[in-house]
């Protein structure tokens, strides 16, 4: 009987049973959390912007995020945002506020891309694109620039298997 269990506890840590480490971290397959925090880093300093064309008053504007620093699953992003003015092309940058995003409190399953940003009556401009990441309760969700659809899909993926090995749970509604 002993040898059987002990068989059965061996035959399921070969299978790749999950198990929880150091802060919220499932070990289970796939890139560690600060390989895929790396790369996340990585995609945005090559496709973290995004345009928008077309907003009243201005001829583009843009919006790009990059992460600062890491410290587990906390993020600490910056970011800059750059508008050229329609009528003489001249263009200010201003760099927007850091801020830092708990991955534990995102929902890995509610990752998806949507415009960066909505103008309510207003579609006479290109609203770029971003990549969304909705709280798992009450709180501040996350959203990404990024400079293009399919590209974004490679985000998509990094960011739900980061917030999953923080142990970030699907919100209930």
């Amino acid at each position: 009987m002993k040898k059987m269990f002990i068989i059965a506890i061996m035959v399921a840590a070969s299978a790749g049973w999950s198990t929880i480490g150091l802060h919220g971290q499932a070990s289970e397959a796939g890139p560690s959390l600060d390989e895929t925090v790396t790369y996340m880093k990585s995609f945005l300093d090559q496709h973290g912007c995004t345009t928008i064309e077309g907003a009243t008053g201005y001829s583009t504007v843009v919006w790009c995020n990059r992460i600062a620093s890491s410290d587990r699953c906390i993020l600490q992003l910056s970011g800059t945002r750059t508008i050229t003015v329609n009528s003489d092309g001249s263009r200010r940058v201003t760099n927007l506020p850091p801020f830092k995003v708990d991955l534990s409190t995102l929902d890995p399953t509610g990752v998806k891309t949507g415009p960066d940003v909505s103008m309510p009556g207003d579609s006479s401009y290109d609203a770029g694109l971003a990549v969304l990441a909705q709280p798992s309760s009450v709180g501040n969700g996350l959203k990404l620039p990024v400079d293009d659809a399919e590209m974004a899909k490679h985000l998509i993926n990094a960011l739900s298997h980061a917030i999953t090995l923080c142990g970030g749970k699907k919100a209930a509604f």
